[in-house]
């Protein structure tokens, strides 16, 4: 763990809580903002998608602030859709 990590002990979540939590995620626009709810993700879940793949929740965290400023800059009109 980084030093900025703390192991969370929480229930697990049902799978409703789950779906209905990733929903909220997409619905404020996560891959553009940032606004993530940190309790749906284990704090040594790997992130990957075709161009590449990280481990930890505190990192992906840290990797969207750094995003946040070059994507407000570019990007004036975004949207995500959830398929399912």
């Amino acid at each position: 763990l980084e030093e900025s990590e703390e192991v969370v002990q929480r229930d697990p979540l049902t799978p409703q809580e789950l779906y209905r939590g990733i929903q909220g995620d997409y619905k404020r626009l996560y891959l553009w903002t940032g606004d993530i709810d940190p309790a749906l993700y284990d704090a040594s879940c790997v992130f990957t998608d075709p161009t590449l793949s990280f481990k930890g929740l505190a990192t992906f965290q840290k990797n969207l602030a750094n995003l946040r400023p070059i994507i407000d800059r570019l990007v004036t009109e975004y949207d995500v859709e959830l398929y399912s």
